[in-house]
């Protein structure tokens, strides 16, 4: 948890919105799209574009569900008000990874964000975003570069999954790591969704 969501968090408080932090779902495990949790949950189209992204990021589906359970992704911030996740996302989220994810969502992923907006905002900061833990694996992603691909596999298991369990993703781009700038941009983005 960075200095960018903490600053979120506090003007947001200030602001009277209510809110939860680092929830974790029950649907929302290490193990994604092959969780338990998730079977039978996902349309064919949304189960088939998320199991796309993951093999598409080199993803090892065999790895995947075997892994331990423990360490499991969560929201960044949940509306109490209404069913919004936020997503304050941080130069690590904007990869050429990411990229890649975007470029494979389906033509209505039904998310609070434009998804062509967010790939014009990837693009710049891709060549910063590369360079966070550019070497280290994952289980599921054993290779140079594995965390950014389940990274940006787990934000698309957010967009893509939440609507099945109730809830929109709302995400909000913070490169610069501002966290004051990032809710400016909640605000306006809010303000746009009422």
């Amino acid at each position: 948890m960075g200095a960018t969501e903490d600053i979120f968090a506090q003007l947001a408080r200030a602001d009277g919105i209510d809110f939860s932090r680092r929830i974790s779902p029950p649907w929302l495990t290490n193990k994604g799209h092959l969780s338990a949790a998730v079977a039978g949950q996902l349309d064919a189209a949304r189960a088939a574009a998320i199991g796309g992204v993951y093999t598409t990021l080199g993803g090892d589906e065999t790895l995947l569900v075997g892994k331990r359970s423990g360490s499991d992704p969560r929201l960044d911030f949940l509306l109490h008000d209404e069913p919004l996740a936020v997503e304050v996302d941080e130069i690590q989220h904007f990869t050429t990874d990411r990229l890649r994810t975007l470029d494979l969502y389906p033509s209505e992923p039904d998310v609070c964000f434009d998804i062509d907006t967010y790939r014009s905002l990837v693009r710049p900061w891709s060549a910063i975003g590369d360079r966070y833990r550019a070497s280290k694996p994952t289980v599921d992603f054993p290779f140079t570069g594995g965390r950014r691909a389940q990274r940006a596999y787990f934000d698309t298991f957010r967009d893509l999954a939440s609507p099945s369990f109730g809830l929109r993703v709302l995400r909000i781009p913070a490169p610069e790591c501002n966290g004051r700038l990032a809710y400016e941009r909640f605000q306006s983005a809010i303000a746009e969704l009422r």
